[in-house]
C-alpha cells in the first residue's frame, strides 16, 4: 500500500496475521460439517459429528494463535506510538478476535466426544451402577 511505520510496528509479526484468515476457513469448515451432518442424516439416528469437532478444534487452536500474533503486535505498536505522541488504542479486530476466541472454544466443548457407554439406560441391569 505504500505505508511504513518503520520503528513502530514489527514487520515478521504481521505475517502471523495470516492465521485470522486460517481460522475463518477452518470456521467456513465446521459450519459446513455441521450443516450436512445435520441435514443429511435421519432425525432419529444419534452421530458423531467427528468432522465438526476435527475442524472446530483447528479452528480454536488458529483463532489462540492469531489473537497471541495479534496482542503481541498490536499491544507493542500501542506502546511505541504513544511513546511518539500519538494516540492509540485497540480497535475492533482485537474484540472480535476474542470473541471467536470463545465461541470456537464453547463450539468444540458443546460438539465434544458423546457420551459412548456400552450401558446407557439406568433400568438394564448390565449397567455397573442403577441409579
Amino acid at each position: 500500500m505504500g505505508y511504513r511505520w518503520d520503528p513502530e510496528l514489527i514487520y515478521w509479526l504481521t505475517k502471523g496475521l495470516i492465521t485470522v484468515g486460517i481460522a475463518c476457513a477452518f470456521s467456513l469448515l465446521a459450519l459446513i460439517a455441521l450443516l450436512l451432518e445435520i441435514f443429511c442424516r435421519p432425525s432419529y439416528q444419534l452421530t458423531n459429528p467427528i468432522w465438526f469437532r476435527v475442524f472446530s478444534g483447528l479452528t480454536t487452536l488458529t483463532t489462540i494463535i492469531a489473537f497471541v500474533f495479534a496482542t503481541v503486535l498490536f499491544h507493542n505498536g500501542r506502546i511505541r506510538f504513544e511513546n511518539r505522541g500519538i494516540d492509540a488504542s485497540y480497535g475492533p479486530a482485537e474484540w472480535m478476535l476474542l470473541s471467536a476466541m470463545i465461541v470456537g472454544f464453547l463450539s468444540l466443548c458443546v460438539g465434544g466426544p458423546r457420551f459412548t457407554g456400552r450401558h446407557m439406560y439406568r433400568a438394564d441391569n448390565r449397567a455397573v451402577y442403577n441409579v
